[in-house]
């Protein structure tokens, strides 16, 4: 079911003929009476908001005016002079608002602070009641023409500037993409453009939260091309340019990240820097166990890109194995088929600079891995801590190994 939300003053409305997307039109003095009449299906509830001195001068004439249309039911509010009064505004119309319900918002007749407000509770409900807001409008009687004709302007994409800040907020924040993703998915079948953004978010989403360094690099040198494409779309209007200032933003947060080609062997020092740019993202968001499990990681990467003799590669599980047992102290890998350590490897992972990393990570691993499942596990503020100021050791240690960071 479809509620128009009308705002009704107390001033001398005059004739006009309000015109819709340049299609439909309707004479009247009351916006509230050329909504119902501009949208088909034509709303199945009207809401006009009152004051006192509204209701006496308007209401009544409004009713007759919709007299066989629609019943409208009155939301009689304060005049909105003190903070007070506009929270009564506030939740005296949220309150009217049902569950699930679509909702037209007329505030073309709003007076003071209602149009914001409108715009906050239409924000509002689609958090609290899981309504829809299908169009924000506004009739602009001084935009009217020698044929007295008013425009009627469509200012729903402002509400929906605060769906994009709000999932690239979180995006930006925690690293998270889910709302972003969907909201790319929708403007995508709007314009009938690819779904190439949505499908990197969603991977970017997964990569970072499942701390996959590689997959993340690879999937944010693909953001600024996808971005690019998404932001100036053919056929886009107005609505997408406050967007794309919100693309720029998610294009400067993660293209630190970005490398086409993470397995090259000869990028391993580029992908070391990445990874730390990664680690820091991670503390910044408080994803500190993605963090430290990256962080972990980075040492055996670093012992094996630092060690003369090479190249080794980072990412084959035996060169691993041996920068493993170097830190360790062992000239050999555990186990059956034991490998031996070659000695630029054990030498590069007894340097001072990783040793001293290696023991504080093997002192968190115990705490992060098991869960805090014994009596006397540290608190999560503790861990959290610790972690910070372990990866805060990060780059100085690299510069210590003669990284340029």
């Amino acid at each position: 079911m479809t509620t128009l939300i009308s705002f009704l003053g107390a001033t001398d409305y005059r004739d006009t003929i309000y015109v819709y997307a340049s299609r439909k039109s309707h004479a009247t003095r009351y916006m509230a009476d050329a909504a119902m009449a501009l949208f088909d299906p034509p709303p199945r509830r009207l809401l006009v908001v009152v004051t006192e001195e509204a209701r006496t001068k308007h209401l009544e004439a409004l009713i007759e005016k919709l007299r066989g249309v629609i019943e409208p039911e009155p939301v009689l509010i304060p005049s909105g002079q003190s903070e007070r009064e506009q929270w009564e505004i506030f939740e005296q119309i949220a309150a009217r608002i049902n569950t699930n319900e679509e909702l037209i918002f007329d505030i073309t007749n709003g007076f003071r602070s209602i149009p914001v407000l409108a715009l906050l509770i239409a924000a509002y409900v689609r958090v609290a009641r899981r309504a829809t807001v299908r169009h924000l409008i506004y009739g602009a009687f001084d935009a009217r023409n020698a044929q007295n004709e008013s425009p009627v302007f469509d200012l729903t994409p402002l509400a929906a500037l605060l769906d994009w800040t709000t999932a690239t907020d979180a995006f930006l924040k925690y690293g998270r993409a889910d709302a972003l993703r969907d909201l790319v998915q929708q403007r995508a079948h709007e314009l009938s453009t690819s779904n190439q953004l949505a499908q990197l978010l969603h991977q970017l989403t997964a990569a970072l939260q499942a701390s996959r360094p590689a997959e993340v690099m690879r999937t944010a040198s693909a953001l600024p091309e996808a971005l690019a494409a998404f932001g100036n779309p053919e056929g886009a209007d107005a609505a997408a340019r406050p967007l794309g200032l919100l693309l720029g933003t998610i294009e400067q947060e993660y293209g630190q990240m970005a490398l086409a080609q993470p397995h090259a062997p000869d990028l391993a020092r580029e992908v070391i820097v990445k990874q730390l740019e990664m680690i820091e993202w991670y503390v910044a968001k408080g994803l500190y166990v993605q963090a430290f499990t990256l962080t972990r990681e980075w040492l055996v990467s670093v012992v094996l890109v630092t060690a003369d003799g090479g190249p080794y590669d980072l990412y084959r599980e035996s060169d691993r194995q041996r920068a493993e047992a170097a830190v360790n102290g062992r000239d050999r890998t555990p186990g059956p088929a034991a490998l031996p350590v070659p000695a630029p490897i054990l030498s590069a992972g007894q340097r001072p600079a990783i040793r001293d990393l290696w023991r504080k990570c093997r002192a968190l691993r115990n705490d992060l891995a098991h869960a805090g499942m014994r009596r006397n596990a540290e608190r999560a503020e503790q861990v959290a801590e610790r972690v910070g100021e372990v990866c805060s050791s990060l780059r100085p240690a690299l510069k210590e190994l003669g990284f340029e960071v």
